[in-house]
């Protein structure tokens, strides 16, 4: 999804995925665990940690299979604060205008094949969760924002068995967990990067229908999108959803919107054309 690539560290490892290699950061083991800790159990940790790579690694898969299918050999990262794919500039044996290339239709495909990803491996889970007997409820809170209650059993609404953080969590806890977060991560996760904010997967498939339909002022007026949608969405992460994680996130995401019209009008923060 996002940010640049991080500097190695004495915890990355690397391995090939249907021939496309990854590398995993180090720092992308932190919001796992960040996440996980939010669920009163250290256990929990590592079920988020395994759910967040797993989610994120489908994610950024969905780019790259679309990216080689218009000739582009790619390569994923996992980092800190997501991952991305990208051009695999290792691979001397594969020639193509490579990824700068791509513009239009291409481009916007390759966008959205990642949320596309996630949102295809949410459904696997909500059909296992049915054919084993269980049920999920969908509601829409506020009117847009969707949310979900987990039955392992349909018409049982489930209770966590586990008294205390001390206590270990049940299997039962253990696999409500596993299902819980792999949705949220799926769901919550394509719903973000689809939002028409700069450098997530939305933010470049508005910038290229805007650049499609003016030229000249298309670039600018999707950053200037980004600054309000991403300021929107931060104080409405701040007030309404009280999630101050997405909050900053989206505060940050505007402002990086906002210095790219500056660089690009001349403007402060080191002036010179973006």
């Amino acid at each position: 999804m996002l940010l640049s690539e991080p500097p190695p560290t004495p915890l990355d490892f690397e391995f090939d995925i249907f021939r496309i290699p990854v590398r995993v950061s180090g720092l992308f083991w932190i919001l796992p665990i960040y996440f996980g800790l939010q669920d009163q159990h250290l256990i929990y940790a590592i079920v988020w940690a395994l759910v967040m790579f797993i989610a994120i690694l489908v994610h950024e898969l969905g780019h790259a299979m679309v990216m080689r299918r218009y000739g582009i050999s790619p390569r994923i990262e996992l980092i800190m604060m997501g991952g991305f794919a990208t051009e695999n500039h290792r691979d001397v044996w594969r020639s193509s205008g490579g990824l700068g290339s791509l513009s239009g239709l291409p481009k916007i495909l390759v966008s959205a094949a990642g949320p596309a990803a996630g949102f295809c491996l949410a459904a696997i889970v909500i059909g296992l969760v049915v054919l084993m007997g269980g049920w999920i409820e969908f509601q829409f809170a506020y009117g847009f924002f969707p949310s979900w209650s987990v039955e392992l059993e349909k018409g049982v609404r489930f209770g966590r068995e586990f008294p205390a953080m001390a206590d270990m969590p049940t299997n039962t806890d253990m696999i409500y967990q596993l299902i819980s977060a792999s949705l949220f991560v799926n769901i919550y996760w394509g719903i973000m990067n689809l939002m028409p904010v700069d450098p997530l997967d939305g933010g470049s498939i508005a910038r290229e229908i805007m650049m499609k339909s003016d030229p000249v002022s298309g670039l600018k007026n999707s950053l200037w999108l980004g600054v309000f949608v991403g300021g929107g969405i931060a104080v409405l992460g701040v007030f309404v959803l009280k999630a101050f994680f997405l909050a900053i996130m989206f505060a940050y995401f505007a402002f990086q919107s906002w210095q790219k019209i500056q660089r690009m009008d001349g403007k402060g923060f080191g002036g010179g054309r973006w």
